[in-house]
């Protein structure tokens, strides 16, 4: 009775060996970024150690607990100084050394083995060819998987980066697409990823010569066929084998509609001579554009007037450099520095 109480519970920590460390190769996907080989690496080994370990366990609880215990203290080696147990770090290697102490006790009290011997012993090229199989399922699982992991900011940011950098091109990949299907509904009512396909590509190249895109973010039903614009970079994740667009802190993305300021910048890229000033004109608590606002700037050299158009928004271009005071529309007054080939953009905002 005891003996069958002991395999019972030696399988549930092999189970639970395995799906652990699928989990954290999928956690992986969806949390390694753009300049983290390390890290990649790292997740990718505390990954593969439950996996392995529980399979080896099956037959040599001893060499288990070896892996077990060594990636856990790897592990905390390495990042437990700049992090602490109860956080992403620490419970990897709790995961990690729980089941190692597990097969330490069982090889001590000599447990009975789980398996005598492992399938497919007599045939080497069939054991490569399942453990590649095998493989190659567990990558493409933890790949698509990690879509539905919540660890990004949800679609819509901060607005807080420019959309060029020094030399006048876009500091990610932007482009305009439009949402074919949403994915299922999986975190506080939202989809975290869409299907979708490229309109117009302002930088970044195709994905091998396809426009259909995985957007990560978070989408509702009723975003099946509306148009974005979409400031991100392609996952170096798990997820690299998958064409997926991550939207970049602080960005740009936004509805179509929100995003006109946008895609005029870079459709029409820096100034050829002087300065620009752009921006678009809103109610100051919703997206709200006011098209035929008035707005009175004084420059160096004159004074001028700038209209919104009808998508509200006002645009300068070949301004002289200098100090430039704004009469916004609420009766506030504010100064921008302009300067020879720059873009200055600044949202105003009408009570």
């Amino acid at each position: 009775m005891v003996s069958r109480i002991l395999r019972v519970i030696s399988w549930f920590v092999v189970a639970d060996g395995i799906l652990a460390g699928a989990f954290m190769i999928t956690v992986a996907g969806g949390l390694v970024d753009r300049d983290s080989s390390t890290r990649l690496f790292m997740a990718l080994i505390s990954g593969a150690g439950p996996i392995s370990a529980a399979l080896i366990a099956t037959r040599k609880p001893r060499i288990a607990a070896w892996i077990c215990l060594s990636v856990a203290l790897i592990l905390a080696w390495i990042a437990l100084p700049w992090d602490n147990l109860f956080s992403r770090n620490g419970a990897i290697f709790l995961a990690l050394s729980a089941p190692g102490f597990f097969w330490v006790l069982a090889a001590w009290r000599r447990w009975p083995v789980l398996l005598s011997a492992w399938p497919f012993t007599r045939q080497p090229w069939l054991r490569l060819f399942v453990g590649c199989g095998l493989g190659v399922i567990l990558f493409a699982t933890s790949a698509f998987g990690s879509l539905f992991m919540p660890w990004w900011r949800p679609i819509g940011d901060c607005n807080g980066l420019p959309l060029l950098d020094g030399n006048g091109h876009p500091r990610f990949t932007d482009f305009t697409a439009k949402i074919l299907l949403t994915g299922p509904e999986t975190w506080r009512g939202y989809s975290l990823w869409a299907l979708a396909r490229v309109e117009r590509r302002f930088s970044g190249e195709p994905w091998l010569g396809s426009d259909l895109v995985i957007l990560r973010g978070g989408f509702r039903r009723k975003d099946n066929g509306r148009r974005y614009f979409m400031e991100g970079y392609r996952s170096s994740g798990f997820a690299r084998v998958l064409p997926i667009i991550t939207p970049t802190q602080c960005s740009h993305t936004a509805l179509l509609d929100r995003a006109g300021v946008d895609v005029r910048i870079l459709m029409d890229g820096p100034p050829k001579s002087g300065a620009r000033l752009i921006g678009a004109v809103g109610g100051c608590s919703l997206y709200d554009p006011r098209p035929g606002v008035s707005i009175r700037v004084d420059g160096p050299a004159t004074s001028f007037d700038l209209v919104t158009d009808k998508q509200g928004i006002y645009d300068a271009k070949d301004l002289p450099s200098g100090i430039y005071t704004i009469h916004e529309p609420g009766g506030t007054i504010s100064t921008v520095q302009l300067s020879e080939g720059k873009i200055e953009r600044r949202d105003l905002c009408e009570k």
